[in-house]
C-alpha cells in the first residue's frame, strides 16, 4: 500500500495506523547494540530513554521496563518489600476498573487488597473514593488515570499518612499537556501504540527516591533463584527494556509535542466526521484530547445507550468495546476476593462496556486518514 498509512487487521476489524517514522538503519543499529545497562555512564537507546524522561518529566530517576504492566509488576514488588521490612503487612487500596494485570500483581506479592467504591459515570476511581477505601493498615494507594477521567492524585498525597506511598498510572497521560501533572512516589508509563507515547511498546517507572530506583533496578533485573524455586532455576523473568523499544521510544519523544498536536488534529476531525455520518443533533461523541480517545458523551440509560450503538451500525462505524473485562470471578477464586469487592469492580466494568469506546483510527493516523477511513465506509466499507 502506498501514502503514509495502512490498513491492518486487528480483532475483527480494521485501523488505519501511520507507518512507524524511522529509518531502517536506526532501527537495525538498535539491533546490533542491544545495551540494556540503566547505568548513567551507558550511551545506549536504553540510557538516553531515561535521560529523556528524566528531563520531560521532572522526575530524578528512571527504570526503563518492557511494558507498562512490568513497570506496575516491579513497583508491586519494591513496596511490598519495603512494608514487610518495616514490620507491617502490605495492604493496597485500588481502584474498580483498571488493566486487570496491574490488580494481580498487588495480589501475587500478597498484598491485602482494598477495592474502592464505584461511582457511575466515572471510569476510574478518583480521589474522594480511594480515599474512603483507605484503612489504618493502608501501605500503598494505586491511582489511574483511564480513557480521559484523570484523578487528582495531589489531593490524596495531602491526606494520606507519611508512610503511605502512591503508585500512579499514567499510562494514559504520560506528559500530555492539560493532564494532572505527576506527584506519585512511582509514576508508571507505557509506549504501547495506542498510549500517548505510541512507541509500540515498552514502558517505565519514574521514582524520586535514590534509594527505591536503586531497589526497582534490582528488582527490575530480577531472576529465578535455585534457592526459591528449585527445578525452575533455568527459566527466567526480566523486566528490563530492549534498545530496540527503547530507539523506538526515543525517537517518538523527540517528536512529541508535534505528536500530541497530531493526536488533538485526529480525534477532532473523527469526532467532526462522525458525527456527520450519525446523521444527528444529538451529540453522541466527544474526544478526550488527554488520550486520543473518543468516548460517548456521558450517555445516560440503557436506551440512549442502545441507540448511540444502532446509529453505529447504521452508519458503518465499528465499535471497539472494552478490552478490560471484568476478572471479578477468577479474583474471587484465586484470591479469594470478598463478594463486596467483586460487585464494585462488576459494576464498573458494566459502566466501562456503556461508556469507553474509540475509532478505528490511530490517535496519530492524522486528519488524511480519517478522511480516508470514511470514504471507506461511504463506499460501502465494513471494518
Amino acid at each position: 500500500m502506498g501514502g503514509d498509512s495502512q490498513w491492518e487487521g486487528r480483532a475483527q476489524m480494521k485501523l488505519f495506523l501511520p507507518r512507524p517514522p524511522l529509518p531502517t538503519e536506526f532501527l537495525l543499529d538498535a539491533v546490533a547494540n542491544d545495551d540494556v545497562s540503566v547505568s548513567p555512564g551507558s550511551r545506549g537507546y536504553v540510557s538516553r530513554l531515561q535521560e529523556l524522561l528524566q528531563r520531560l518529566s521532572d522526575y530524578p530517576h528512571c527504570l526503563p521496563t518492557t511494558n507498562g504492566t512490568a513497570a506496575i509488576a516491579v513497583a508491586a514488588k519494591v513496596e511490598a518489600q519495603r512494608a514487610r521490612e518495616e514490620g507491617r503487612a502490605p495492604e493496597v487500596v485500588l481502584p474498580p476498573y483498571t488493566w486487570w494485570p496491574a490488580v494481580t500483581a498487588f495480589f501475587e506479592e500478597g498484598f491485602r487488597v482494598r477495592i474502592a467504591a464505584y461511582r457511575v459515570g466515572r471510569r476510574t476511581a478518583h480521589a474522594e473514593e480511594l480515599l474512603e477505601a483507605l484503612g489504618e493498615e493502608t501501605t500503598t494507594v494505586y491511582g489511574c488515570h483511564l480513557w480521559g477521567d484523570t484523578v487528582d492524585l495531589a489531593s490524596v498525597a495531602v491526606e494520606v499518612p507519611p508512610a503511605v506511598r502512591i503508585v500512579e498510572d499514567a499510562c494514559h497521560t504520560s506528559l500530555v499537556e492539560g493532564a494532572y501533572p505527576a506527584i506519585g512516589d512511582y509514576v508508571v508509563h507505557s509506549f504501547h501504540r495506542q498510549k500517548p507515547i505510541a512507541a509500540g511498546e515498552g514502558g517505565a517507572l519514574l521514582l524520586r527516591c535514590r534509594a527505591t530506583w536503586k531497589r526497582a533496578v534490582e528488582v527490575g533485573h530480577w531472576e529465578y533463584v535455585e534457592e526459591a524455586y528449585g527445578e525452575q532455576s533455568s527459566r527466567g523473568q526480566k523486566y528490563r527494556m530492549s534498545a530496540l523499544n527503547a530507539a523506538v521510544a526515543c525517537e517518538v519523544l523527540e517528536q512529541f509535542s508535534s505528536q500530541q498536536e497530531r493526536l488533538r488534529e485526529t480525534c477532532s476531525a473523527f469526532v467532526e466526521r462522525a458525527s456527520e455520518a450519525l446523521e444527528s443533533s444529538h451529540p453522541w461523541i466527544r474526544c478526550a484530547h488527554t488520550t486520543g480517545h473518543c468516548l460517548p458523551n456521558d450517555l445516560e440509560g440503557t436506551a440512549s445507550h442502545r441507540a448511540f450503538l444502532h446509529a453505529l451500525h447504521e452508519a458503518g462505524i465499528p465499535l471497539y468495546g472494552n478490552p478490560y473485562r471484568s476478572p471479578a470471578r477468577w479474583l474471587s477464586e484465586r484470591y479469594g476476593l470478598s463478594v463486596s469487592a467483586c460487585e464494585r469492580i462488576q459494576a464498573a466494568h458494566e459502566e466501562a462496556d456503556r461508556q469507553r469506546w474509540f475509532p478505528p483510527v490511530s490517535p496519530l493516523a492524522g486528519e488524511q486518514a480519517v478522511e480516508q477511513f470514511f470514504r471507506h465506509v461511504e463506499k460501502g466499507g465494513r471494518s
